[in-house]
C-alpha cells in the first residue's frame, strides 16, 4: 500500500484573536484555553495567539469544573465559547460570551457576539 496524499482540516483562527489576547495581557488579564480539541491543535493555536496555559481534550463537565476551581481560588472568570460543549462551563461562570454559536450556547451566555469579529 502506498500513500498518495495527505489531507489536513482545521478551523481558521478568528480574525483579531492574537490582538485580543495581547490587549488582555496588557491589562494583566490571564487567558487560559480549555478546549475539547487534541493537544497538538490546542498547543499550536495557543502559541499562535499568545496563550500560555492550555487544557486540551477536556469534556464539557471538565470545563465547568475548571471554571469552578478558578472561582474558588478567588479569580473572576469570564468564559468565551462557541458551542453546546461550552454551555456547562458557561452556566457556572460569572460572565460569559459566545461567538455566534448554537441556540443553547446563546441561551447560556450573558453576552452574545453576533459576528465573528470582536471589534464589531
Amino acid at each position: 500500500m502506498e500513500i498518495t496524499g495527505v489531507l489536513a482540516i482545521s478551523d481558521p483562527l478568528k480574525p483579531g484573536a492574537h490582538e485580543v489576547i495581547s490587549i488582555l495581557k496588557s491589562m494583566k488579564v490571564r487567558s487560559i484555553m480549555v478546549t475539547g480539541d487534541n493537544w497538538g491543535t490546542a498547543n499550536s493555536i495557543a502559541r499562535e495567539v499568545g496563550i500560555e496555559t492550555v487544557m486540551a481534550e477536556t469534556k464539557p463537565e471538565q470545563k465547568a469544573e475548571k471554571v469552578k476551581e478558578l472561582q474558588a481560588s478567588g479569580y473572576v472568570v469570564a468564559m468565551v465559547g462557541d458551542g453546546i460543549n461550552d454551555s456547562p462551563a458557561c452556566s457556572s461562570r460569572r460572565w460569559n460570551g459566545h461567538w455566534a454559536g448554537t441556540d443553547i450556547a446563546i441561551e447560556a451566555a450573558d453576552i452574545v457576539l453576533m459576528k465573528s469579529n470582536w471589534r464589531m
